[in-house]
C-alpha cells in the first residue's frame, strides 16, 4: 500500500471506528461497541490487542483481534481485525474479514454502512478474481479455498498468513446462477490458490494477479471410490466344487 493510501485509510478509520474526528494520537482507536465478552477475555486479551494496535504493530494486533473473535464471536473484533489487516497492507485478508463482519446479525445500520464503505474502498484497490471449480456444477461438499500471498520482498509480507474461505463466507462470495464459481478481490502480486473438498482431488495453482479481472479454473475431479472387499456365498456348496465362473461388473 502506498503511503498516501495508508494515510487515507487512517483518516477514514478514525471516522469509521470512533465516530468522531481523530484525536491527537497518530493511530485510530479501535471499536468499542458490541456485546461484552467474558471477563477473562475482555480483560487481558482485549487490552493486549488494543495496545498492539496503538503501537502500530498491526499484524500482531490483527492476530489478537482474530483470536478474540474466535473465542467470543463478538462482531467488533472482526471489524478491528480488518482495520489492523488493512493498515498492515493485507488488504485481501481485510476484505474477507469485513465480508464475514457484514454477515453478522447484531450490527447497527451505521456499523454496516461503515463496513460497506471499507469493502468498496478495498475493491477499488484490488483485482477482481473469479475462481471456478471444474468440472462445472454445484460446489462440492465441504469445499475450502485457501488463499496465500507468495512473499515478494514487500514491506507488507510480514505477518501474512494463509486465509481459508469456507462455509457461510464462501457461500456469500458465490456467483449467482453460476454454481461452483466464487468472486474474490486480491492484491496485485503472486498468489497460491488451493482448494480441497470431500470426494474430490485437491487442486493448487500459482497465479500472478494484476489489475483488471481474471478467472482461475481449479480442476477437482471426483476421486475414485476406495477398493472394497466383496464376499460371495454360493449354495449349494457343491456348485463351487463343480466350477463357477464369477463376473464382476462396475457401474
Amino acid at each position: 500500500m502506498r503511503i498516501s493510501q495508508i494515510s487515507g485509510v487512517i483518516t477514514s478509520v478514525c471516522m469509521v471506528i470512533a465516530g468522531r474526528p481523530a484525536a491527537a494520537a497518530p493511530t485510530p482507536a479501535v471499536a468499542t461497541a458490541g456485546v461484552a465478552t467474558a471477563p477473562a477475555v475482555a480483560g487481558e486479551e482485549d487490552g493486549e490487542a488494543k495496545q498492539l494496535y496503538s503501537a502500530r504493530k498491526y499484524p500482531e494486533a490483527a492476530v489478537a483481534f482474530e483470536r478474540l473473535w474466535t473465542a467470543t464471536k463478538t462482531s467488533k473484533y472482526l471489524f478491528n481485525a480488518a482495520m489492523a489487516r488493512e493498515l498492515a497492507g493485507h488488504e485481501s485478508h481485510a476484505y474477507l474479514l469485513l465480508r464475514r463482519y457484514l454477515a453478522a446479525t447484531d450490527l447497527q445500520p451505521e456499523e454496516a454502512e461503515r463496513a460497506r464503505g471499507r469493502v468498496e474502498a478495498l475493491q477499488r484497490r484490488a483485482a477482481a478474481v473469479r475462481i471456478v471449480i471444474v468440472p462445472e456444477g454445484a460446489a462440492p461438499a465441504g469445499l475450502v479455498i485457501t488463499l496465500e500471498r507468495v512473499p515478494s520482498g514487500s514491506i507488507h509480507d510480514a505477518g501474512r498468513v494463509p486465509v481459508e474461505v469456507s462455509g457461510e463466507l464462501l457461500a456469500a462470495l458465490a456467483v449467482p446462477e453460476i454454481p461452483g464459481s466464487f468472486d474474490m478481490y486480491l492484491e496485485a502480486g503472486p498468489w497460491t490458490i488451493a482448494a480441497a473438498a470431500e470426494g474430490r482431488s485437491a487442486a493448487k495453482q500459482e497465479v500472478k494477479v494484476s489489475g483488471g479481472q481474471a478467472q482461475i479454473a481449479l480442476a477437482m475431479p471426483p476421486l475414485a471410490p476406495p477398493p472394497a472387499m466383496v464376499t460371495a456365498n454360493f449354495a449349494p456348496p457343491e456348485a463351487v466344487a463343480a466350477g463357477v465362473d464369477v463376473t464382476l461388473t462396475r457401474d
